[in-house]
Order: structure tokens, then C-alpha cells, then sequence
């Protein structure tokens, strides 16, 4: 499991599913493809994909694999929940796949995270279709 296995996942769950995709994706790319307005905290930020549903929700994944815990997985965390609030107060969904031994280590932060984020995923829990 890597990376690019947590990215292949998204853009499987979009095809089985029917739904459009944008990788790399700025709240300009989001306005232009789809005619939706957001403002992201950061000028230029840029989300791993942009999923537009069948019934014209819009979700912003984020993704990340950690192989080994530390400081990048806590500030992540904090980081991703100010943006999740961001996200949220627009009416929209955000989602962050995340995988890796790196959480073996970090307990106190996936404790957090998941009573933080409202929708976190794994490879196996996404293989089991929650």
C-alpha cells in the first residue's frame, strides 16, 4: 500500500459511481469546471481531487500515506480540520483517505482526528464501502 494506491482508490470509487473528478484542483479549477464557488484558507490551495456526485454535492478528498509517525501527521491533522470547517460552512464535504503504519505510533492523534473529521477513511475501511 502506498500513495498512489490511496489515489487509484478515489479514482475507482469515482468511476464505479459515476462521478466527475478533478485532481490537483484550486477553487478557481472548481468554479470553471463546475460553476462552484469556494474559498479555500490559503490562496492557490490545492486539493487532491474535487468529486462532483450524481445529485451535484461537491467533496474535497484529501490524501496522504504515512509510513512513520511524527510531527507532519499531528500538524496535518490541525490542518485539516480548519479546512474541513472551511469546506463544511460552504455546504460542502470534505474527506481524508489516509493509510499507513505511521498511525500505529500516533494513537493520541487518531483518536483525535476521528472524533475531528467527520468522514476519514482507510483502504480497508473504504474496501468494505463505508
Amino acid at each position: 500500500v502506498c500513495s498512489s494506491d490511496l489515489s487509484d482508490m478515489i479514482e475507482e470509487y469515482c468511476k464505479i459511481n459515476g462521478f466527475s473528478m478533478l485532481k490537483q484542483v484550486t477553487s478557481k479549477d472548481v468554479l470553471t469546471n463546475w460553476g462552484v464557488k469556494i474559498r479555500f484558507d490559503k490562496i492557490g490551495r490545492q486539493i487532491d481531487f474535487a468529486i462532483l456526485t450524481s445529485d451535484n454535492k461537491v467533496k474535497f478528498i484529501e490524501t496522504n500515506f504515512y509510513n512513520c509517525g511524527g510531527s507532519k501527521i499531528k500538524s496535518t491533522s490541525a490542518e485539516y480540520e480548519k479546512l474541513q470547517n472551511i469546506i463544511k460552512d460552504n455546504g460542502m464535504e470534505f474527506i481524508w483517505v489516509s493509510d499507513g503504519l505511521g498511525w500505529v505510533k500516533e494513537t493520541t492523534v487518531l483518536n483525535q482526528v476521528l472524533s475531528s473529521i467527520n468522514n476519514f477513511w482507510n483502504i480497508k475501511k473504504r474496501k468494505f464501502g463505508m
